[in-house]
């Protein structure tokens, strides 16, 4: 009977899986995955793993929300900041920071969600990884080692399977993108209890110093 009601959950991720392998840029069907698994109970890996940092505790049990993001204002900012370095990648690639779908917020999961979205186009400015599709899969690279998000597993897995099948000439790229965002995402200080909002008027490298991340050049 368990199987039977999991089925449906099973059905809608592996679907979400085929589209985006079909697409990649089609980020609703990121959407759609991690809904399913949320339902499914396969969150519960990185509930546990941020719970037992006490900053990242403390994060949770706020409840902080970022406030909408002004990127005309941010852009306004002196030139090498983290939030003007922001404004501008965000406006270069037409991105709408303001655009990821958030689930109600009734458990801590369901925080813990809403922030990865809200904020994951901050990781990217800081680790240096773009929104190609070998710096997307880096990114979630970075983001197992970090907060063992199964989303992330199955993104990495998928470009590997999917590249060997279709793109071999991809395979190493997507498989060093990987292996060096884990790397890095090893190394680093945990970025989810980072208080981003605060670092907007500070020189990027200054924030990837206190991050403890490489700088990109």
């Amino acid at each position: 009977m368990k199987l039977l009601v999991r089925l449906p959950h099973y059905l809608r991720l592996f679907i979400a899986i085929f589209r985006m392998s079909r697409n990649p840029e089609d980020i609703t069907q990121a959407f759609e995955m991690s809904d399913a698994l949320d339902n499914l109970g396969l969150n519960e890996r990185m509930l546990a793993r941020l719970s037992s940092d006490p900053e990242c505790l403390q994060v949770i049990k706020s409840r902080k929300r970022l406030k909408e993001i002004d990127l005309h204002a941010l852009q306004k900012l002196p030139e090498g900041t983290f939030g003007r370095i922001f404004a501008d990648h965000m406006l270069h690639n037409n991105l709408d920071p303001n655009y990821y779908r958030a689930p109600e917020i009734k458990r801590d999961i369901d925080y813990i969600v809403t922030r990865n979205r809200e904020t994951h186009d901050f990781w990217h400015i800081v680790t240096g990884f773009d929104t190609s599709r070998v710096g997307e899969i880096s990114i979630h690279g970075f983001m197992m080692a970090q907060l063992e998000t199964p989303i992330s597993s199955i993104l990495a897995g998928g470009s590997l399977f999917t590249a060997s099948l279709a793109r071999p000439q991809h395979l190493t790229k997507i498989w060093n993108g990987i292996t060096t965002g884990y790397t890095m995402g090893t190394k680093a200080k945990q970025l989810f209890a980072t208080d981003w909002e605060s670092l907007y008027a500070t020189p990027l490298t200054e924030v990837r110093e206190r991050l403890q991340l490489p700088q990109v050049s």
